[in-house]
């Protein structure tokens, strides 16, 4: 029916799509699955409005159980443009003709799609990375068959399974599996996916301070021609993204905010939210806007509603933004709770090292900069740098130099300067002041930026003492909290002591004042 007159395929395709809504109606997901991979391509070209209607209608579970469906209904969400729909329809059409008659292997690989979009879909990330991993063994075992799959189709999975070790926090594996989609697919007929792997190469690659890299793999991206315009939101969506957090590394912070406000993100997919988020906080950190900051993260929410999943790459980054901020606000209970509330993850190491050192842990500061500098790549010129200063404070003179030498060795080599931007002035000072090369290199943050995180007080209360600060904060009487505490109001008032001694206070509303300048948290309860 391809070469029909337009009134005719305009009825026979309305006609198979009024039998989809009719499946759908009664419950028949495997008639909708037949009809729609058999006929997508057709029906939208003259039933867009219905074709979207229909496939956001259909129930996750639904989904889940039809994998070749889930690939259909996110393509349709993602790629489809109302304005233009006849370039990705044309897109469909390739992608649909890359997929190997008579491969048990692409088979089970565009299953295994399916089963990503719609586990990621519902929320269920971890089900989502073992579907991945799980065919990432199958391809090791069938290489043969792996390679004698187009490489559009190999590049869109090696991106589906990068963002799957992006959800666990594997950094290093999420780059490789980028810059091999980019490898894939460079050469096809749809190079697009390819310069989208490139993108997420180059942006994780400025996340983690290697620069050089990040610019090599950003021009990778851009050596391929910009892909149709429905698709180039999705395609380039990273971008301005790493263009900001190379930025940020040089401290060119006037250059990092037009980057991001040049970030239009995917509407349908929109995964890099948290990491523009984060790079909005970085620009406020290193700006010295520490309140305004804080503001930023208190309104950043996930795109779809809902909680950021535990130990996710998404919470990492937020979390690490919003404790980092808390610390240049002197804020240091704030920074403690967020680390406290999130699951642990390498690229915390750096938040929960700063926290010590800058309340006067040092020996803790620097155990944690040194045990968990070689595993990760992330924040690795901030633990070196931070594990100089924690020597210095714990008067190893010797030791602070070496880990100095090792940290302005990494910047020079990454082409990074912000690391140092957020010690404790007094000690780059001291510490530069023993090392040229390092005079070298530092004299420019020195000269040209006031931010810097000095040591911050560790006000330190009781899980008790918490608690009657949130009473306080309810009722100034004393009675009130004793009778809602169940003790007496002789306990309650030395309690109350206590309080106001450690926040240096001498009154209710001080002490409420200054709780909330650390950032204790007010609204407690048992």
């Amino acid at each position: 029916m391809s070469d029909a007159h337009p009134d005719e395929a305009v009825q026979w395709t309305g006609e198979l799509m009024a039998q989809a809504e009719a499946a759908l109606a009664a419950g028949d997901i495997a008639r909708v699955n037949d009809i729609l991979y058999d006929r997508v391509v057709e029906i939208g070209m003259h039933h867009l409005d219905r074709l979207e209607a229909l496939a956001r209608s259909i129930p996750d579970d639904a989904v889940a159980e039809h994998p070749r469906l889930a690939v259909l209904r996110h393509g349709i969400a993602t790629f489809v443009d109302q304005a233009n729909p006849t370039v990705t329809f044309d897109i469909s059409s390739a992608l649909r003709t890359m997929h190997p008659e008579g491969s048990p292997l692409a088979d089970h690989l565009v299953a295994g799609l399916g089963q990503i979009f719609a586990l990621r879909a519902s929320g269920r990330h971890t089900d989502a990375v073992d579907v991945a991993e799980a065919d990432r063994r199958r391809v090791a075992a069938e290489r043969g068959a792996w390679l004698d799959i187009p490489g559009p189709l190999r590049s869109i999975v090696l991106l589906q399974w990068g963002l799957c070790r992006l959800l666990t926090v594997d950094l290093d594996g999420a780059v490789a599996d980028f810059q091999e989609a980019f490898f894939a697919g460079r050469r096809t007929e749809l190079p697009h996916f390819a310069r989208n792997g490139a993108e997420n190469a180059a942006l994780l690659l400025a996340l983690t301070d290697s620069l050089p890299e990040a610019e090599e793999w950003l021009a990778n991206a851009r050596s391929i021609p910009p892909a149709p315009h429905p698709l180039r939101r999705f395609v380039e969506e990273a971008d301005p993204l790493v263009e900001a957090a190379i930025a940020l590394a040089r401290l060119e912070i006037d250059d990092a905010r037009k980057a991001l406000d040049r970030f239009t993100p995917s509407p349908d997919t929109n995964l890099l939210w948290s990491t523009a988020a984060f790079l909005r906080a970085k620009t406020h950190l290193l700006a010295g806007e520490a309140l305004e900051g804080l503001d930023l993260v208190d309104r950043s929410r996930p795109p779809r509603g809902g909680t950021v999943e535990s130990g996710s790459f998404d919470e990492s980054l937020l979390a690490l933004g919003e404790s980092e901020l808390a610390l240049l606000a002197g804020r240091a209970p704030r920074a403690a709770k967020v680390l406290d509330r999130v699951a642990p993850s390498p690229l915390l190491a750096v938040a929960r090292a700063r926290l010590a050192l800058l309340t006067g842990d040092a020996a803790g500061a620097l155990a944690i900069a040194t045990s968990l500098r070689e595993p990760t790549t992330f924040g690795r010129i901030d633990l070196a740098a931070i594990a100089a200063v924690a020597s210095e404070h714990l008067a190893r003179p010797e030791e602070a130099d070496r880990n100095l030498q090792l940290a302005v060795r990494l910047a020079h080599a990454r082409g990074t300067v912000a690391p140092f931007v957020l010690l404790p002035r007094v000690d780059v000072e001291a510490l530069v002041a023993r090392d040229r090369e390092a005079e070298e290199l530092l004299a420019p943050v020195l000269a040209s930026t006031s931010t810097s995180i000095e040591r911050v007080d560790a006000v330190r209360l009781s899980a008790r003492e918490r608690l009657v600060l949130a009473e306080l904060a309810r009722s100034g009487s004393a009675s009130e909290i004793a009778e809602r505490l169940f003790v007496s109001v002789n306990t309650i008032k030395s309690q109350l002591r206590s309080i106001y001694r450690k926040l240096d206070v001498a009154s209710r509303e001080e002490a409420l004042t200054e709780a909330a300048r650390l950032g204790f948290d007010l609204d407690a309860r048992d």
